[in-house]
């Protein structure tokens, strides 16, 4: 899950194993918009990483890009 892969730490694999928990989670759970990409750099510094979402909404063909910063909050 998103939430397991915040505790981690900030690593490479752990960017990719987001990544896919994030598109899992838009695709089997927004059936409002179209996953076109999702960009996921690490912020070794910050330990959390910079989440950037392209998606389009259905019912208006509208391309989307939203980015945010996923951190674990203790």
């Amino acid at each position: 899950s998103v939430t397991a892969m915040l505790f981690e730490n900030a690593t490479m694999t752990t960017e990719n194993f987001l990544k896919d928990a994030v598109m899992a989670c838009i695709n089997n759970f927004e059936p409002r918009v179209k996953l076109n990409d999702v960009v996921i750099e690490t912020d070794y510094d910050r330990n959390g990483f910079n989440v950037t979402l392209k998606y389009t909404i259905l019912a208006r063909e509208l391309p989307v890009v939203t980015t945010l910063f996923l951190e674990r909050i203790r």
